[in-house]
């Protein structure tokens, strides 16, 4: 059994300018990351959506 411990930073400016509210699982997260990513496609913002199965493989 593999235990690991995820943390998430966000920029709260980003989703209120945008109406979005803050994802509360990893499936919101992964929608809300592709819907931000379309929305902010000519800045430099991204996000990167990894499962938290494999994750803890990248370390």
């Amino acid at each position: 059994c593999i235990q690991a411990v995820f943390g998430l930073y966000y920029r709260k400016d980003i989703f209120d300018k945008y109406g979005i509210e803050v994802p509360q699982t990893w499936e919101e997260l992964a929608k809300t990351a592709k819907e931000l990513n379309l929305s902010l496609a000519s800045s430099k913002a991204f996000f990167e959506v990894l499962d938290p199965v494999i994750a803890s493989d990248i370390a």
